[in-house]
């Protein structure tokens, strides 16, 4: 509406800020403060007031809207945390209905890679404690690592965010 490259570019910069705040403070606490999610919210309506390109924000409002139904089914089911749910749907605002699919694919692929490290520190883990055995034969009782999933997140907001610069 008002195209105003400058304040975007200063928009887009606070976007990835709060992006790498929610995915270290995941790493920290295993946890994404609601104020974190609440900015994000908060500041899109500046972005679709002055970003260069048009921006279709009630397409992007369903967008958000489906990945955060979906994602308090997971989170209902026990599968993802609520910070993750609420972190993933701003970001999803912010990339809009166009934007989300590669979001989506994008924090697929970077949780995967986490998911395989995580299992790979587990296993050493096991091996360091009891040998070859702790790997072949895993333990029950070891509990199964934590991911902070806010990590990939962050990773499929990046990706959006330099699609909404155009880089």
């Amino acid at each position: 509406m008002f195209a105003n490259p400058m304040f975007h570019q200063f928009l887009m910069f606070c976007f990835f800020a709060l992006a790498i705040a929610a995915a270290l403070t995941d790493l920290r606490e295993f946890r994404i403060p609601n104020k974190i999610s609440l900015a994000l919210l908060a500041l899109y309506p500046l972005h679709v007031l002055v970003s260069p390109a048009p921006v279709d924000w009630l397409m992007a409002l369903i967008a958000a809207s489906l990945v955060f139904a979906a994602g308090l089914t997971l989170f209902f089911c026990g599968l993802v945390g609520g910070g993750d749910v609420k972190f993933l749907a701003a970001a999803s605002l912010w990339a809009g209905s166009t934007l989300t699919p590669q979001l989506l694919l994008v924090m697929a692929l970077a949780g995967g890679a986490l998911g395989l490290m995580a299992l790979a520190v587990q296993n050493l883990r096991r091996y360091r404690a009891t040998g070859i055995v702790g790997v072949i034969v895993p333990d029950t009782t070891v509990a199964a690592p934590k991911l902070p999933y806010g990590v990939a997140i962050a990773a499929g907001a990046f990706y959006a965010g330099m699609q909404m610069l155009g880089a």
